[in-house]
């Protein structure tokens, strides 16, 4: 399955989970289904952003002007760790 159908699977399963409250407000029960296909969706989309960081850094070694264009990136941010990632898909909606 492609990363969209697995995203559309798990969406139909999350509204067929729904259920609704007393003051109408929904419930999304997240089961077991659920989340083993997260963890699969997780570990995929992990190994394809070391794979895309790799073939950067190999292209990085062979062509100055893409480590240059890198370095000049790289700079403001330093080499850090963190475990924190900013994405606007994943701040909340007023």
């Amino acid at each position: 399955m492609t990363i969209d159908e697995i995203k559309i699977s798990v969406t139909m399963a999350l509204v067929k989970s729904a259920v609704t409250r007393d003051d109408d407000e929904g419930i999304i029960t997240v089961n077991n289904d659920i989340q083993k296909q997260t963890e699969i969706v997780g570990d995929f989309l992990g190994k394809k952003f070391l794979l895309s960081c790799i073939k950067k850094a190999e292209d990085c070694l062979v062509d100055d002007k893409k480590f240059d264009e890198l370095w000049q990136k790289f700079e403001p941010i330093g080499a850090r760790f963190t475990d924190k990632i900013d994405d606007p898909l994943l701040e909340e909606e007023d």
